[in-house]
């Protein structure tokens, strides 16, 4: 009896100390995976908050090329327009050339500024105080005024420039055939041929123009440019200065 007592003893305190080595074991692994669990979770974190640069770092790449793709479609659209623009301004001026090669001034006159009028020069070089300035009604007249008008200096002599619309027309602006002899038909291109020194561009700052230039013949330096500029009114283009750069003795 005693004997199986002592038995069943020992066995209990076996099992007690397999069950408090178990509980031991249990709470080492535990420990061990809570602590294998935060590593994870910090490494996690630390990959999440390199996803989250990445992301800004794309955001932003894909900000500046979006701004970059519209700056060239408005650089794009800018450049067709100048050129739309740039076509049209010399039709403008083509129809103004033939209006001159006919001497037709009422053709002439409806592209003269309605509000400007038109200033003609001798020269390339403009001189807003000798130079003269006719509104379009005036320019519509031209070939039925007989009255004498001092147009500005002769280069060379000094001499006033005195003489019809008319003669004006033959001596000084028609000179050339600029409609079928122009080698070069150029848009905002200014440049001085001659001695005379060019003005045009700081005499009318809010111009565009077209010029016609006419080379010399071979035997002689008859050399001719005629500068239209004009200026935009009420969505229409408009002749507010007529100059012929021209060789001079």
């Amino acid at each position: 009896m005693h004997s199986r007592m002592f038995t069943s003893t020992w066995i209990i305190a076996v099992l007690i100390l397999l069950l408090s080595a178990c509980n031991d074991v249990n709470e080492a692994n535990t420990d061990d995976l809570i602590g294998a669990l935060q590593a994870d979770i910090e490494q996690l974190n630390e990959q999440n908050e390199q996803l989250k640069d990445q992301l800004v770092e794309r955001d932003n790449r894909i900000a500046e090329l979006e701004s970059e793709l519209q700056e060239t479609e408005n650089n794009s659209n800018s450049s067709d327009e100048t050129a739309a623009d740039e076509d049209y301004l010399k039709d403008r001026a083509d129809n103004v050339v033939i209006a001159l090669e006919n001497k037709n001034f009422e053709s002439l006159a409806t592209y003269v500024h309605p509000d400007k009028g038109i200033r003609f020069s001798p020269y390339g070089h403009v001189n807003p105080e000798e130079d003269l300035l006719f509104t379009a009604e005036e320019v519509t007249a031209f070939a039925q005024d007989t009255e004498e008008y001092e147009w500005g200096t002769e280069d060379g002599s000094g001499h006033p420039i005195v003489m019809t619309p008319s003669q004006y027309y033959e001596e000084y602006i028609y000179i050339r055939d600029f409609s079928r002899e122009s080698q070069e038909i150029a848009v905002n291109k200014i440049e001085s041929h001659g001695n005379i020194p060019v003005n045009v561009e700081e005499e009318y700052p809010e111009a565009d123009f077209v010029n016609y230039l006419v080379a010399a013949n071979e035997d002689q330096l008859n050399w001719a440019n005629l500068i239209l500029a004009f200026e935009e009114y009420e969505g229409e283009w408009y002749l507010v200065g007529l100059a012929v750069d021209r060789w001079t003795t």
